[in-house]
């Protein structure tokens, strides 16, 4: 299973337009699929073989559907809303830092320019720009290997994605009551090659052969080799692609958008050891059963194979333990110092036994393992343990890079959300120790 990001100094070229296209039609009359989720099909059954559907003529009003290309200045942001805009993104940016095509709307374009701190220059990786490489994973193709030992919370890359496109597409002519639903699925996916056809042309000849060479498991189900490609490789943006990583259920790295840079960020979740396969997910939920895990990469068209998926008696029990380590949890915060042995007992012991069960089962890249690892150097420091204190916060800090380290939306509410839940805890806690004092309780 292969995922392309193409991106470097050889890949970027100076493009200082913005190509505008016409504005797509819409009908809300009967019968009319706003949008259509592919990803969902492709799970199904079969689904990512299909039968050749007969389009009845609608294909071809497609072809007739005329696009509109006006050269713009591409610092212009005043287009309306649904005005679909091809744009290279950041415009200005440093060549050595790379650029993105990108097929936006015009709401959009202004979410990724207006972003603060938009366009900044890439972060370089911890360990060196050459601290990975690629090259033949048994049984898979090609994979990423680390060239250097790698600690939990390094950034092993930053990179810009060669091509950005919307993750569903309303159709681009109005549909009738006798449209079926494989039709409208068949005029999405042209009208999809019809817009990969544009992007990918606006590369150099040299991105576009790399492109093209990329693996595709959507050569049987209606998609064009352009669109297939992008289907077999794309991975989310939020807000508005990494080399040939592959997806495991016990990833050692993550990745995360960041805004500023317009960029991906990988990082490592946990220590990884030269020549070790870089790996991720693919997956939104790490601790659902194997079945259902698999039934999810359905739409990549592999079987995971990893250790998890391999032992799914076992693993599967595990995950299920581990679901519930999100609950709320007593913590130390306001404990004085009464002596080790209840502390241990109370706190570090049970969360010890649960850290090492998220280790055993390769877990350590799930918000749950940050947490308990606060929960340990905060426990350690209360016992005055500054060598198991550091050790803690060490991990404690070097996962909050992971969860944190990137800048977008998506992060931003929700680390404002777990302040105020750290805030409430906080207060309840210190009511409930204040009420245990007066009762005399020590």
């Amino acid at each position: 299973m292969k995922r392309g990001f193409l991106n470097n100094a050889k890949t970027t070229k100076t493009v200082k337009k913005a190509v505008l296209t016409a504005d797509i039609e819409r009908d809300s009359g009967p019968g009319t699929v706003n949008v259509i989720d592919l990803a969902a099909q492709s799970k199904e059954v079969g689904g990512l073989k299909r039968a050749p559907v007969a389009l009845d003529g609608l294909d071809e009003l497609l072809q007739q559907k005329r696009i509109i290309h006006k050269e713009m200045d591409s610092s212009l942001l005043d287009h309306p809303d649904d005005l679909w805009i091809i744009t290279t993104q950041p415009a200005t940016a440093d060549e050595l830092d790379g650029r993105s095509e990108c097929y936006v709307s015009g709401r959009a374009k202004r979410a990724i320019v207006n972003f603060p701190g938009f366009p900044s220059s890439l972060p370089r990786p911890t360990n060196g720009a050459n601290c990975w490489r690629v090259e033949n994973s048994p049984g898979k193709g090609m994979g990423v290997f680390a060239n250097c030992d790698m600690k939990q919370g390094d950034l092993i890359m930053a990179e810009r994605p060669l091509l950005v496109i919307p993750a569903m597409m309303e159709p681009m002519i109005p549909m009738t009551m006798h449209t079926t639903p494989e039709q409208m699925r068949q005029l999405v996916l042209l009208q999809q090659e019809k817009t990969m056809e544009m992007l990918v042309g606006r590369l150099t000849e040299e991105d576009q052969k790399a492109y093209r060479e990329l693996y595709n498991c959507h050569t049987e189900d209606g998609s064009g080799p352009l669109f297939g490609v992008h289907r077999t490789n794309a991975l989310e943006v939020s807000d508005y692609f990494e080399p040939v990583v592959y997806s495991s259920c016990r990833p050692n790295a993550a990745r995360e958008w960041d805004s500023p840079t317009f960029s991906l960020h990988l990082r490592a979740t946990r220590n990884i050891k030269k020549d070790e396969e870089i790996t991720i997910t693919y997956l939104s939920d790490l601790l659902i059963p194997t079945a259902e895990r698999q039934y999810q990469l359905r739409s990549y068209g592999f079987q995971c194979g990893c250790e998890a998926c391999s032992n799914p008696t076992s693993s599967d029990a595990n995950r299920k333990k581990i679901q519930k380590f999100g609950e709320p949890f007593f913590q130390p915060m306001a404990i004085p110092r009464s002596g080790p042995p209840p502390l241990m007992d109370l706190l570090i012991n049970p969360t010890l036994r649960d850290i090492k069960l998220m280790e055993d089962e390769g877990l350590e890249s799930i918000k749950a393992y940050g947490d308990y690892a606060g929960r340990l150097m905060n426990g350690y420091m209360q016992l005055g343990n500054k060598t198991e204190e550091k050790k803690w916060r060490r991990a404690s800090v070097a996962h909050k890079l992971v969860w944190w380290g990137a800048r977008n939306t998506a992060i931003k509410e929700a680390a404002e959300a777990e302040k105020k839940q750290k805030e409430m805890m906080e207060k309840m806690l210190e009511e409930t120790w204040a009420k245990m004092s007066r009762m005399g309780v020590n």
